[in-house]
């Protein structure tokens, strides 16, 4: 096993912690790099850096806080070739380098600062380890960043050894609860999709029906108009018709459909809306006659 991830170790990095033989003359060494001796707690007002934090930290660290992308771009940079890497074996190799200070962990160290400089900034405000501890705990309640929160808690420098494993406890369960979360995402999507689909099937009915019902409505009003005005015409010129007799029965059947339909509404002149039906009362007297 230790053979098989010094290899892989040398095919993405290629320097001193696993050599090939053919570059160095010397045999690939077997295991990772040995870990940089940790930084006591309340020992020092800095942060602790990401080499000086206990090996069994990095993989849920790597994992959780640096995405795998930024992890293939951080990579390259560095002048490491792990294209033909997965990103589980490239993560599994990152991860073992975190342990010293060289290159691909001073690069994740920068970015990871850069990134949450925020969050860190907020736990920054904590005077001793339980309040390192309350500020994650919120976080971590709330959904509120918590990568970025599990950076700033670990690097925290007033955070200790107990309150330290209790954030890995919580990251530990976290990650099974987010896996039983995916395994049950798929069905719960495609009934979201089928959902939706329908939802905009009876939007669009829905718009159309609006559409047919305004432009009725408009119709209605602009004929109701033009009888009124024709009305006003022949008050001013008794000897001169105004619209065709045959108009107030198609009138009154449109105004009929127009109070019906749920979706129309009235022009919003009262004035208006109050000659419509002394013309429309006139008409049916009118026609009756």
């Amino acid at each position: 096993m230790s053979a098989t991830l010094a290899r892989m170790i040398g095919a993405a990095f290629g320097d001193g912690a696993a050599v090939d033989g053919s570059r160095s003359g010397r045999p690939i060494a077997q295991g990772a790099p040995a870990q940089a001796p940790c930084l006591p707690p309340g020992t020092s007002s800095r942060r602790r850096k990401l080499w000086e934090l206990p090996a069994q930290r990095h993989c849920s660290l790597i994992g959780t806080c640096l995405p795998v992308t930024e992890m293939r771009k951080l990579a390259a940079r560095a002048g490491y070739d792990a294209k033909d890497l997965s990103d589980y074996s490239l993560h599994a190799v990152v991860t073992g380098y975190c342990n010293e200070r060289r290159e691909p962990a001073e690069l994740i160290q920068r970015w990871l600062d850069k990134r949450y400089a925020a969050t860190i900034q907020r736990f920054g405000l904590a005077r001793d380890a339980a309040a390192v501890l309350f500020a994650w705990r919120k976080a971590l309640t709330l959904g509120d960043d918590i990568a970025g929160a599990l950076w700033a808690a670990w690097t925290h420098p007033l955070l200790d050894e107990a309150d330290g494993g209790e954030i890995f406890g919580d990251i530990h369960m976290l990650s099974h609860q987010i896996g039983a979360g995916a395994r049950a995402d798929p069905g719960q999507t495609e009934h979201l999709k089928r959902e939706n689909a329908s939802l905009r099937e009876q939007a669009q009915a829905l718009r159309l029906e609006l559409s047919l019902a305004q432009r009725e409505h408009e119709a209605v009003v602009g004929e109701l108009r033009c009888r009124l005005a024709a009305g006003a015409r022949t008050e001013r010129n008794p000897g001169q018709s105004g619209c065709r007799r045959n108009r107030p029965r198609s009138v009154a059947r449109r105004l009929q459909r127009r109070q019906r339909h749920p979706a129309c509404r009235k022009t919003g002149d009262p004035a208006d809306e109050r000659r419509i039906v002394i013309i429309y009362s006139s008409n049916n007297h009118n026609s009756i006659e």
